[in-house]
């Protein structure tokens, strides 16, 4: 544990747990930015070189791996805000460990137990996704394939259980806490490694392909640059009228898989023609489905177009399938780094309303010193 942390109770600080991607990156910024410590918490599979160079910079930031967890109470001085970033899957559906599940629910504990030696404020990210498979009772139709009752455990149980715990904890602990379920990422931070049928039919549209779409291209989500998310998950947890709430953070309207496939058309000029595959019901129906209040309803709103998220999300594939070698069969266009990667003035401008209003950021870290 670097010996940084014991001459840090003079800043603001805040933890922000499995925040080693393009989200967490811009919390952390915003924060260091306003005057604060910033530790980041992650596996360490999950750090990359660019995010330590993104946040290198910055003297009073600290990233460390989970497994630091257990001497971290000993070492830190002061907590004042924790982001605990638990919306990140690869696949909802995939079955985890006993194990695992295990270890993912003792991290939770953990930085719940700080947060109430320190008295700080806590915001808990899921997805909207998973909330929908939990109320479609989806996962708990999971086959075992055990002649006798077996627990499955996958991500949606997780994320299902985080919210029922942060909740608990509000309850008979007091402690300061809200929920915030995102939507699927849009830009730089999505996850191109997610199982989901955005990212194919985005692998499909760079590769010149048809769009393949499951039924009759009806299944909807909901859909939020990353940018934008950052911005709400600061109001979300600055805001004075949040404590024990949960919120919906995305944009308004549930977008079908046909609405991305016209605008993936208009995007991608190499993409082909929308194919509607009728024996592809690997999507399941969602029941009617009633999202938590939107962030909206605390004065957050969305600064980027789905079209330019969209976009976006196309250049950043493209991009990342270059790196890494697997190339799509098309040149594309050079990315702009001004128009994917964003700058920190263009971030915090976006944010300045939010910081220079009554209740904002810089005047809260100012008066917790």
């Amino acid at each position: 544990m670097p010996v940084k942390l014991h001459s840090t109770s003079k800043y603001p600080t805040s933890l922000i747990v499995r925040g080693a991607d393009q989200l967490g990156v811009e919390l952390a910024r915003s924060l260091l930015e306003q005057g604060g410590y910033v530790i980041m918490v992650d596996y360490e599979r999950s750090v990359t070189q660019e995010l330590v160079d993104l946040l290198s910079e910055y003297k009073l930031f600290t990233l460390i791996d989970f497994t630091s967890l257990t001497t971290l109470e000993d070492d830190l001085r002061r907590l004042d805000y924790v982001f605990y970033l638990q919306h990140k899957s690869h696949d909802l559906r995939e079955r985890i460990s006993s194990q695992e599940f295990l270890q993912a629910s003792n991290y939770l504990d953990s930085i719940l137990d700080l947060t109430t030696k320190f008295e700080a404020k806590f915001l808990l990210t899921t997805s909207i996704r998973a909330h929908q498979l939990t109320m479609s009772g989806e996962d708990a139709d999971i086959s075992s394939g055990f002649d006798t009752p077996h627990s499955i455990y996958t991500d949606v149980e997780i994320q299902r259980y985080s919210e029922g715990l942060v909740s608990e904890y509000q309850e008979k602990v007091g402690i300061d806490s809200r929920i915030v379920r995102l939507g699927e990422l849009l830009g730089k931070g999505m996850n191109v490694a997610a199982n989901s049928k955005l990212v194919e039919l985005i692998h499909e549209a760079i590769r010149g392909e048809n769009l393949h779409l499951p039924g009759d291209g009806l299944d909807a989500d909901y859909y939020i640059h990353y940018l934008d998310a950052a911005y709400g998950l600061l109001k979300a947890q600055f805001s004075m009228n949040t404590r024990g709430k949960t919120f919906t953070l995305a944009n308004d309207e549930e977008v079908t898989l046909l609405t991305i496939a016209y605008k993936l058309l208009e995007i991608e000029p190499a993409a082909q023609d929308i194919v509607f595959d009728q024996q592809d019901n690997e999507l399941p129906p969602i029941k009617l489905y009633k999202p938590a209040p939107n962030l909206n309803t605390i004065g957050w709103r969305p600064r980027v177009s789905l079209e330019r998220s969209l976009a976006q999300s196309v250049d950043y594939l493209r991009s990342e399938l270059d790196r890494s070698g697997d190339d799509p069969g098309l040149a594309g266009p050079d990315e702009d780094s001004e128009q994917v990667q964003p700058r920190r003035g263009g971030f915090l401008g976006m944010l300045r309303d939010f910081f220079l209003s009554p209740n904002s950021l810089g005047r809260i870290l100012l008066n917790r010193r």
